[in-house]
């Protein structure tokens, strides 16, 4: 009952789950066990963020799709991992230019859920596509040999936009 009358004094306020608290031990003695408790949920928290930086860390891009030859106009970052069934409505038919990044290769397709012609390009840039490929692409599957996503890691699309022109 004194620890209690202590804790509206103080203000402070204990978890139910406090197995010192819920046992009526004073403010003292209850203390070591809170700053245990707390140092093992700072732990859990701190490994959790730990396991996020390094997924991200190892994510991995594979190629930059291009609205405009030559690298120009809209980029779409593509990140290593399962196959894309539809590059969404924004890219459908608008690629025109691409570069595959050092150990990648990238697969396209001109239709959705990997319909139609496909071709299969390793690492380098390609800032003209011919005709049969230039605006024609709707589904894609990029890897990487080193990459988390050749185990089967999500794949991610990003958009950012970059000055047209030389």
């Amino acid at each position: 009952m004194l620890a209690r009358t202590r804790a509206r004094l103080t203000g402070y306020r204990p978890c139910a789950m406090d197995p010192a608290w819920a046992a009526g031990a004073s403010l003292t003695t209850a203390g070591p066990v809170r700053r245990e408790a707390m140092k093992t949920v700072w732990m859990g928290l701190v490994a959790w963020g730990a396991l996020g930086l390094a997924a991200q860390a190892q994510a991995r891009t594979c190629a930059y799709l291009y609205d405009d030859e030559t690298f120009r106009g809209e980029v779409l970052e593509v990140q290593s991992g399962p196959k894309v069934p539809d590059i969404g409505s924004q890219w459908n038919d608008r690629v025109s230019s691409w570069k595959v990044e050092r150990g990648c290769t990238l697969t396209v397709w001109h239709d959705t859920n990997f319909g139609g012609s496909s071709t299969t390009l390793r690492e380098g840039h390609y800032p003209f596509m011919r005709e049969r490929w230039n605006n024609s692409i709707s589904s894609y599957h990029c890897m990487c040999s080193d990459a988390p996503g050749a185990r089967g890691w999500p794949s991610s699309k990003k958009v950012a936009k970059f000055p047209s022109g030389p």
